[in-house]
């Protein structure tokens, strides 16, 4: 989940981005929609792996293949690595890769997978390029990518509709596109897939913990996040702004009534 050209990935690597990563990224929420198309012996490459809390699902319903996990951070690697000796998992193999030059010959993939990668490049449409060049003929690119100008959330309070602006405007000032979710299908037509199939699913934080959970996440990254420090220095925002947007987010968190959801486009193309 790093970015092509970005020593550090867009978010940051603290420990308060891994453990929500771990939290919110895993098999049944990030990849169900793939499931009819995975056979137990294929090859497949999750592109961008993280943590890998999305890699051990893909290896566990593949179990008699390979994935191949691969990012640009040998640190998220590492992260994975340890996730699967964890689990036992031993069909998973480790390669430091940019999703813009994949180091993987043509036709060598049945799947190449990505969540949350797209948005993060600017050239996204190369990106997709390389994940179309090395699937087989008749293979299968897929992709699940967030629409942060879906986000909705109660109750309303004007300080959370304006740092949650700030964050769009923030994050696409930085270089990545919050938005890219909306634009999968034109981007692999674009490609070229012979075959495309859309589809959407929502992320709700409702109960259970989950509402705190985003509520202080979002908080944290608007003070931690590396977008952040660069609008400090230029004087697009100040430490009070922050402040105040940090609280509004923690008081919505203790709210019982409270909820917020969030869409995320899927696209599937055939080669």
């Amino acid at each position: 989940m790093s970015i092509h050209t970005r020593t550090e990935y867009l978010f940051g690597y603290k420990d308060y981005m891994i453990q929500m990563l771990k939290a919110t990224r895993t098999f049944e929420k990030c990849a169900k929609f793939i499931e009819p198309y995975l056979e137990s012996n294929m090859k497949l490459l999750d592109c961008g792996c993280g943590p890998g809390s999305i890699t051990t699902g893909l290896a566990q319903r593949i179990s008699q293949g390979q994935v191949t996990a691969a990012d640009i951070s040998e640190e998220q690697l590492n992260i994975t690595k340890e996730a699967a000796e964890k689990l036992g998992i031993n069909n998973i193999e480790f390669k430091k890769a940019d999703i813009l030059n994949l180091p993987f010959d043509n036709n060598t993939f049945d799947i190449a997978y990505t969540n949350a990668v797209i948005t993060q490049i600017k050239n996204n449409k190369k990106a997709i390029s390389e994940l179309y060049r090395v699937v087989k003929p008749n293979g299968i690119v897929a992709t699940r990518e967030i629409d942060l100008g879906t986000v909705i959330f109660y109750p309303d309070d004007p300080l959370l509709h304006e740092s949650h602006n700030y964050r769009i405007q923030s994050l696409l000032g930085y270089g990545t596109d919050v938005l890219t979710g909306r634009k999968l299908k034109n981007l692999f037509t674009e490609v070229g897939f012979r075959e495309i199939k859309i589809s959407v699913s929502t992320e709700l934080f409702s109960e259970n913990g989950d509402m705190e959970l985003i509520c202080n996440y979002i908080a944290t990254e608007l003070r931690e996040a590396p977008y952040n420090e660069g609008n400090l220095k230029s004087g697009k925002i100040t430490e009070e702004k922050i402040t105040k947007y940090q609280n509004a987010w923690k008081y919505l968190a203790k709210n019982p009534k409270a909820f917020l959801m969030v869409c995320w486009m899927e696209a599937i193309g055939v080669k």
